[in-house]
């Protein structure tokens, strides 16, 4: 029961909903054959890794500055806006850091 992963089509659904509606229809198909063997589940797992990573794309942005690496759904400007409240919330403290280690007059 090999399944041609290149033909495959992206499909939004949420499985509640479809398990809600079959068991309201009662109808509940049986389990192919091979889905019955635990071996299958390993090489149409790998084959379906290899799939994924052969025909998509990911692109993650990187701020090695403030440890930050972008969501899968985040695009630039938004990660953008992020680094920029990092950065806002990161400057508390080095102020704080600068008043308590700035030169003192008046020294002894």
């Amino acid at each position: 029961m090999p399944v041609d992963w290149a033909e495959a089509k992206d499909v939004e659904f949420g499985i509640r909903t479809n398990l809600e509606r079959t068991r309201q229809r009662g109808a509940i198909c049986p389990v192919a054959p091979a889905a019955s063997q635990a071996k299958n589940y390993a090489n149409w797992q790998k084959d379906f890794v290899n799939a994924i990573y052969g025909s998509r794309k990911v692109t993650l942005l990187k701020s090695t500055t403030y440890s930050q690496v972008s969501r899968i759904d985040e695009g630039e400007g938004d990660f953008r806006v992020r680094l920029s409240q990092a950065s806002a919330n990161s400057a508390i403290p080095t102020a704080k850091l600068r008043a308590n280690y700035a030169p003192k007059n008046g020294g002894p």
